[in-house]
């Protein structure tokens, strides 16, 4: 009986020490699984970050490229202003085509739009999980923000345009702009002759140096951006 109860010890003791290592192998096994598919996961969220990133890198650049040529157009309207301003006590002086190239620069009033698609994309998911730069994610909103408000700044030359065009006491601010009477040298020559005209000018004049300086700081700023999203993706 002794031989019989050592017996059934052995097996129970034996079947506990196979359970056991079946057991161990089994946890082993899935957390070698759940620890892959996590590395899988992991891997996964991390190429899609980067190629939306790419995205972001890219509407970025375009965004700039945008912001150059519209601050080109207000620098244009600098110029132009400054030439009549100089030439207002000989206005019949300027050349027909010189005339008709600043007066319209003056009279131009375009509007700035910004492009958000892949920032929209990347803040609107969980791709962000997989940029391990927090301080990365946080400058992609500042250049958002920063390109957002270069936009409102160049469309408030527009607004002041129709702010002054408003408060004006004189019609002839408003009829040079309209595109009928802007090579009109009787009207130039009557606008910039009485002291409201030249205020107006010079208003709208400063108002443009303004918003380049942001603009041109704005710029500076989003490219550094840039910068750092394409090391990050190297």
């Amino acid at each position: 009986m002794e031989n019989s109860k050592n017996d059934c010890g052995f097996f129970k003791g034996h079947y506990f020490k196979s359970f056991l290592v079946n057991f161990l192998g089994v946890a082993l096994g899935v957390a070698l699984t759940l620890t892959g598919e996590a590395l899988i996961t992991e891997y996964g969220e991390q190429k899609r970050a980067k190629e939306i990133l790419e995205l972001v890198k890219e509407e970025l650049q375009v965004n700039v490229t945008g912001m150059e040529q519209f601050m080109d157009v207000l620098k244009k309207e600098h110029a132009a202003i400054d030439y009549l301003l100089a030439h207002r006590s000989d206005i019949k002086s300027i050349p027909y085509d010189s005339l008709e190239l600043y007066g319209a620069r003056v009279a131009s009033a375009p509007l700035m739009q910004m492009d958000n698609i892949a920032n929209n994309l990347l803040q609107s998911s969980d791709f962000q999980n997989g940029i391990s730069d927090n301080s990365l994610k946080l400058s992609i909103v500042e250049a958002y923000l920063t390109l957002k408000t270069s936009a409102e700044s160049f469309n408030n030359v527009a607004e002041l345009k129709t702010k002054l065009i408003l408060d004006a006491q004189t019609p002839h601010y408003k009829q040079l702009l309209s595109k009928r009477n802007i090579f009109d040298r009787e009207l130039w020559e009557e606008f910039l002759f009485c002291a409201e005209g030249v205020f107006l000018m010079q208003q709208e004049h400063g108002g443009i140096h303004m918003v380049l300086d942001a603009m041109e700081a704005n710029n500076r700023r989003v490219s550094e951006v840039i910068v750092d999203i394409d090391e990050y993706l190297q």
